[in-house]
């Protein structure tokens, strides 16, 4: 997901991807996706999160990731 990141940022606003607005990331993610989108939320160039079914609310899993999110967040 990071390598996703930083290819928007790199490509945004050029050639065939002039409609990408780098300004503007989101991170979306479901199961082991949802883990690695709560990972991500904490690049600068991130705005918002989307978190389906990460299993971080599974009995024994932490919840203190969940904690450091302070952007906007779907769950």
């Amino acid at each position: 997901m990071k390598e996703c990141i930083e290819w928007v940022v790199k490509v945004a606003r050029t050639g065939n991807c002039s409609h990408l607005d780098a300004s503007r990331l989101a991170v979306w993610g479901q199961s082991c996706g949802g883990l690695l989108s709560i990972e991500n939320a904490a690049d600068t160039r991130v705005t918002s999160v989307g978190i389906f079914n990460s299993g971080s609310s599974m009995i024994g899993a932490s919840t203190a990731p969940l904690a450091t999110l302070n952007k906007p967040v779907s769950i």
